[in-house]
């Protein structure tokens, strides 16, 4: 059952984030922790990621997610939008992208005028499993944008 809904997890995903395998030690701990490194311009919001999991009759898998740390110079936040999946053809799951469905988005709003990294933390829990991610934004600065260039180091 566990590799099963490992295995659902897995490929209901709509983002390549979600793509990666648990470790026999992460899948026996019942726990998983990314890093992901997203850009952003100061005073832009940008959608992180949209969390669509699916059982094979294409009903959501519940699911709860949390932000357990807060970014410093921008705000995340969770909202409910409707959207379509997005599973490949090949998926088993490929015939739920027909209808649309209800699931969390995490967005990310940088300060005005802030420049340079940003962090949060958010916490997915699902049927006993716990997938935390830690995010990096790099904020660039938006007047750099209008005709500069914008420096992508971190």
């Amino acid at each position: 059952m566990k590799k099963l809904l490992l295995a659902i997890l897995i490929a209901a995903t709509s983002t390549n984030a979600f793509a990666q395998t648990w470790t026999p030690e992460e899948d026996a701990a019942g726990f998983k922790k990314t890093e992901q490194t997203r850009f952003v311009r100061s005073g832009n919001q940008l959608t992180l990621m949209v969390y669509i999991r699916m059982h094979p009759d294409c009903t959501m898998i519940s699911q709860d997610v949390s932000i357990t740390k807060d970014p410093e110079h921008g705000v995340a936040t969770i909202e409910n939008v409707e959207r379509f999946s997005n599973f490949t053809k090949d998926s088993s799951l490929a015939k739920c992208n027909e209808k649309k469905v209800s699931a969390p988005a995490l967005n990310y709003k940088a300060a005005v005028g802030y420049s340079g990294t940003d962090s949060f933390n958010i916490l997915i829990l699902v049927s006993g499993f716990a997938h935390e991610y830690h995010y990096t934004i790099n904020v660039l600065d938006a007047a750099k944008g209008k005709g500069g260039r914008a420096d992508l180091r971190p």
